[in-house]
């Protein structure tokens, strides 16, 4: 992330990292062993919702950002600067500290169900709905459509006429490139970059 310095014309960035973020009096906070931070699984992707997760996928750090988007679309006020200082029913769960709760609400409302994302997207405000509904879309789209080559795959795999399955882009849905292509932007290549 970035912000203006101090000092004219300088540039402060920053790494923000949410998996563990927890804001408002009722998220409960526990410590955790293999985990630094707030027990509050709110933004992780759920694959890293177990005891012992496999390594982190870029597919996981956009999962990550496609709850990031949806949590302030439903608490965060952009007009008035000012967000809610409860969790929206909708999202509770999420918020649990039994990580395999809050995995299964996020699988079950929004990575396997096109009425979840239509019940999340009907409780964010009218403002909301312009700025960060798109990108909310577009997100689910691409994980709906690794949702329906995974089934698709473990139905031919059954039958022994399975092609290879790729877990790590999710079945080649997401990917940096698809993600920019969803959203309607072509990614800067390095040659292309002006030099500091």
């Amino acid at each position: 992330m970035l912000t203006p310095g101090s000092a004219n014309r300088t540039i402060v960035s920053f790494l923000s990292d949410w998996d563990l973020e927890a804001t408002g009096d009722d998220i409960p906070v526990k410590p955790l062993h293999h985990r630094t931070g707030a027990a509050a699984f709110t933004f992780r992707a759920t694959d890293l919702l177990v005891p012992r997760p496999a390594p982190r996928l870029y597919r996981h750090d956009l999962e990550s950002f496609f709850y990031i988007l949806i949590w302030a679309a439903l608490h965060y006020d952009f007009k008035h600067k000012t967000r809610t200082s409860r969790v929206h029913s909708v999202v509770r769960k999420w918020t649990s500290s039994d990580m395999e709760l809050a995995q299964t609400r996020k699988i079950c409302l929004v990575l396997s169900n096109v009425y979840g994302i239509d019940e999340i997207i009907a409780h964010i405000s009218p403002q909301c709905q312009a700025l960060l509904v798109p990108w909310i879309q577009v997100i689910w789209d691409l994980f709906d459509e690794g949702n329906a080559d995974c089934r698709t795959y473990r139905k031919m795999s059954h039958t022994g006429n399975a092609a290879v399955w790729d877990n790590k882009t999710f079945g080649g849905w997401i990917t940096f490139e698809k993600f920019m292509e969803a959203i309607g932007r072509t990614p800067r290549l390095e040659d292309s970059a002006p030099a500091c």
